[in-house]
C-alpha cells in the first residue's frame, strides 16, 4: 500500500540517497555529449534540508519503505511540483503518477 506523508528531519539520508540513486539510474539513458540533468545539490545532505525547511517535502512509502518523494512550494491555494523522483527498483511501476494523482486530489496544480 502506498501512503504520501510530510518528510521530517529523520528522513533527510534516506531521502538523499534514493534521489542520488534516482538521478544516477537516469545517467543511462542520457546521450553522452549532455552533461548534468539533475537538480544542483541533488547529492547533499544541505539541499534536502533547505527543501525541508523551505518547501512541502513530501515522502512516499510502500508497506513502510521509501520509494520516492515530491517536493512542493505551496502558494496561496496552489501547488508547484519543484521536483519528483521515484527510485530506481520502482521506476515504471506508476508510482510517480500515483504520487501527482494524491497531491492533484488536495492541491491544484499550476504546470
Amino acid at each position: 500500500m502506498l501512503s504520501l506523508t510530510v518528510a521530517n528531519q529523520s528522513d533527510i539520508i534516506q531521502l538523499r540517497d534514493l534521489a542520488a540513486n534516482a538521478f544516477d539510474e537516469n545517467k543511462k539513458y542520457r546521450p553522452s555529449n549532455i552533461d548534468g540533468g539533475e537538480p544542483p545539490g541533488i547529492e547533499t545532505i544541505e539541499k534536502h534540508e533547505e527543501w525541508l525547511n523551505s518547501k512541502t517535502y513530501l515522502k512516499c512509502t510502500m508497506n513502510g519503505n521509501l520509494v520516492g518523494s515530491c517536493i512542493l512550494d505551496i502558494q496561496e491555494d496552489k501547488g508547484v511540483i519543484g521536483g519528483l523522483y521515484v527510485g530506481s527498483h520502482y521506476m515504471n511501476t506508476g508510482i510517480g503518477s500515483w504520487i501527482i494523482n494524491e497531491i492533484e486530489r488536495v492541491i491544484p496544480i499550476n504546470y
